[in-house]
């Protein structure tokens, strides 16, 4: 049996814990017996909701994916993003707000041990491998104009890209917007390979609990080293086969 060990962590960027903004990134982390479901969203800095529509569709993108028996079809793609849409949906309907105010990006993954889906509407990356060479599933999405992109509110179907494979990456990076220029060489349209590298070195060499390793990522994504080169919120999440768990480890098993 695989065993999965996946950690994330999401910050408030400098310019929201100035102004007293709370964190509009969320994400929903999943392992079981039959793979891993992740989510990311990153809400729209302009829409009065923007936090509360990450974590209602990183939930209900969560909840629908875990319940993918098989590998997913265009409907099944389909019915996942529109789950996501209702959950949005019905909270500006208990709000009388419009669905506008509840934009957010999303990324998505699903992997199992036959077949792997990806799904991406706007910005952030999701970034995987299968030895050491990380790649970008998707390319960022932007709009027309800077700091412009795609929300699950608005995304016409064009806007949505989505893969299903029977590749299973061994290595699996999500991450929203404020760590693109970190993490990603936009010149070539690669991901920066030393970057991940040394994350999941330090993931597959640490052998304290997810949770400790989380604690020390929310630290470090919180930290003057980053704030320097970004004041967007921040979220990053890791997931990694083959990885001793704290117990195995500990036995040396």
């Amino acid at each position: 049996m695989t065993t999965w060990r996946a950690v994330g962590a999401s910050v408030a960027g400098a310019s929201h814990r100035v102004r007293g903004v709370p964190c509009q990134d969320a994400f929903s982390l999943h392992v079981d017996d039959e793979g891993l479901v992740i989510v990311v969203c990153d809400g729209a800095g302009s829409a009065v909701h923007a936090d509360v529509a990450s974590r209602l569709v990183c939930d209900a993108f969560s909840v629908e994916g875990r319940r993918q028996a098989r590998c997913p079809s265009g409907p099944d793609v389909e019915a996942l993003l529109a789950a996501s849409r209702r959950a949005i949906e019905d909270a500006a309907r208990e709000r009388n707000a419009p669905i506008r105010e509840f934009a957010c990006t999303l990324l998505g993954a699903i992997v199992t041990a036959t077949w792997s889906l990806f799904v991406q509407i706007g910005d952030g990356a999701i970034v995987a491998a299968n030895t050491e060479d990380f790649a970008p599933i998707f390319w960022p999405s932007h709009g027309e104009y800077a700091n412009e992109t795609h929300f699950l509110t608005d995304a016409e179907p064009h806007h949505v890209q989505c893969l299903v494979t029977s590749d299973r990456p061994t290595r699996l990076a999500m991450f929203t917007d404020g760590l693109e220029r970190v993490a990603l060489r936009i010149a070539d349209r690669a991901a920066h390979q030393p970057f991940f590298g040394a994350l999941f070195t330090s993931l597959a060499a640490e052998h304290t609990s997810e949770a400790a390793f989380s604690h020390a990522l929310h630290a470090w994504l919180a930290s003057d080293r980053l704030s320097t080169r970004t004041d967007d919120d921040l979220t990053l999440v890791l997931a990694a086969t083959n990885v001793p768990t704290r117990r195995e480890a500990a036995d040396g098993s």
